[in-house]
This record gives C-alpha cells, structure tokens and sequence, in this order.
C-alpha cells in the first residue's frame, strides 16, 4: 500500500480515536507513516493567503474538537490537460499523484469539511531519509450526506472473493509469488491474531483497532500488489490471460479501495 493511502487511513483512525478521548502520544512523529516524513502540517488557501491551521496531526487533531469525527473516501483523480493516457487508476497509483484522491472528512452536525493530502519532495539528502513534506489542505466545505458504506464484513467477503479468483488466475499463469502472496492475504482475513509490524502495529497501538479491522487491514495491505517495476502491474499476461487478468485486477482495486475505506470508518462513532 503506497505511503499516502496508509497516511490518510491512520489520520482517519487515529483522528477518530483522539476525539474519542483515546492518549494518541507519539501518533506524530513516531508512527511508521511518518517514517520518510519530514513534516506534515494542515493548511487553508484562500486566493493568495495560505494559512496554517495546524503544524502537525496531533495538534491537527486539537483543532477538531466538537466534530463528530473523521471518515475517509476516495474519488477519481481528475486528469490535467495533456494527461490523456488511457491508463486506469491501478496502473498509475504507484506513481507520485496517481491513483484515486483520498479525501478526510471532517464530520459536523450542519457542515462537514474535506481535507487532501499533497506530497512535496524536500531534502533528497536528509541524514534521517526524511525527505518529504506532507501538507494536508482544506479543500471544501459541504454539507452533511448519509452515505451509505460497505461494512467491515461486506469488504472481507468480497476480498475473500475476489483473491481466491485472482489466486487461481496467477497460478495458472504460472506467476509466483503472487499466487502465495495472494494466498496469504487470503489467509489473514481469517487469522484470529494477524501478524502485524509497521504501520499495522500503530493501527493497533494508536486507534485501538478491533480484531476485524486488523485482519481486514493486514489482508488488504498483502493483497496490495499494485505499483510499479516487480508488481503486478509490471505483468504483461498472455492473450489467454489477459481479459481476466484485466478484470481482476480493476475488480481487486476496487475492493481494496473500499477495505481501505471500511477499515478507517469502523473508527468513526
């Protein structure tokens, strides 16, 4: 999973447990998401004021105070004139600014407020590797929506599906390891104590992840085989396999995207 998408799910979540009156201590800058970052603040642009509303997420999370909470969605990227390559989400997520747009938002009785992450390139040669500034900006005001989401169990059943198709298909394409890695992420969704390290550890740690959003995440993040040279989207299937390889790969996506989503709103009260 790319550092951004794991980035905003753990704001999600640990924004979430904050307002719930959780001790988030250390979430910033300690958190395995933080790992290559070199500060992560949260601002508004009004025509040419740029103002700071918070230098970093804890402090972020002391500005939400009297909102319900935090719930995250994506939505398609919108494409800038001249990029018109007929490539799909999947294909460009592992490069800087693909994929779909992962919106926080900040939930209100009569307004909600939607906030984007965007990733600037700071000191290549930073001793500690800590070369990016992450700015989270408040991109829009709406008004509240009852919006109807998959729930935990929905996204582990349509996971379990699809990997056992996708499964099937690498192995008879011949295509190891993504037939074990498949099998493995298929694996977790029914380990009662999935293994955990990184940024599953935080999730457990700081947003006090149930049982099921840990195995729902631990088998999303294995099954997320999506990025660029060595991945899945690096294979170029034979004309037998390529409408299926095709198919599950959009079909996969898409479930991911939705247990990305259902793993961070379980947070939400």
């Amino acid at each position: 999973m790319q550092g951004p998408i794991a980035q905003a799910l753990m704001l999600t979540a640990v924004g979430n447990a904050y307002l719930q009156g959780k001790d988030v201590s250390g979430f910033w800058p300690n958190a395995a998401v933080f790992m290559f970052s070199k500060s992560c603040d949260f601002r508004e642009l009004k025509g040419d004021d740029d103002r700071e509303i918070a230098p970093d997420p804890v402090a972020w999370f002391a500005t939400l105070r009297g909102a319900r909470g935090l719930r995250l969605h994506y939505a398609p990227r919108p494409r800038e004139e001249g990029q018109s390559l007929p490539v799909t989400e999947h294909q460009m997520v592992g490069f800087v600014g693909g994929g779909p747009a992962w919106l926080i938002k900040e939930v209100h009785e009569r307004a909600s407020v939607l906030w984007q992450g965007f990733d600037r390139l700071g000191d290549r040669s930073d001793p500690d590797r800590k070369i990016w500034l992450n700015t989270y900006l408040r991109i829009v005001e709406t008004v509240p929506q009852a919006l109807s989401a998959p729930s935990l169990e929905e996204v582990s059943a349509d996971l379990d599906a699809v990997l056992a198709d996708i499964e099937d298909l690498a192995r008879r394409m011949r295509f190891s390891p993504f037939d074990e890695i498949f099998a493995a992420a298929r694996a977790s969704l029914r380990d009662p104590a999935p293994q955990v390290g990184g940024f599953l550890e935080d999730f457990a740690r700081y947003a006090g992840a149930s049982e099921m959003q840990q195995r729902v995440l631990a088998a999303a993040s294995l099954a997320w085989v999506f990025g660029g040279m060595g991945s899945w989207n690096d294979i170029a299937p034979s004309d037998e396999f390529s409408a299926d390889y095709e198919r599950l790969s959009a079909r996969l996506f898409e479930t991911l995207k939705a247990c990305v989503c259902a793993v961070a709103n379980a947070s939400y009260r």
